[in-house]
């Protein structure tokens, strides 16, 4: 299992740490994980590609939800790896 800081999961989606941020307190971003020993704030890597995947998913389905370049990029790449 993967662990990934807030920084890395923010370059893997394609956006800055503060919108991951931002998504993170809307509760509209990835799943994330808090150790209980030192409060550190983790993404699972897998979690990352699933939220991924799923926002993928919801613009197939919703077209007028156009992700930035960025974020496309990252979802096309990301489908293309899983369908090989």
């Amino acid at each position: 299992m993967t662990f990934l800081t807030a920084r890395q999961a923010a370059d893997l989606i394609g956006v800055t740490p503060a919108r991951l941020y931002q998504r993170r307190v809307a509760g509209t971003g990835p799943k994330f994980v808090r150790f209980p020993q030192n409060g550190a704030l983790r993404y699972r890597r897998a979690d990352v590609e699933a939220w991924l995947a799923e926002q993928a998913f919801l613009r197939l389905h919703n077209p007028e939800l156009d992700p930035p370049p960025s974020l496309e990029k990252k979802i096309a790449r990301l489908t293309r790896t899983r369908t090989k």
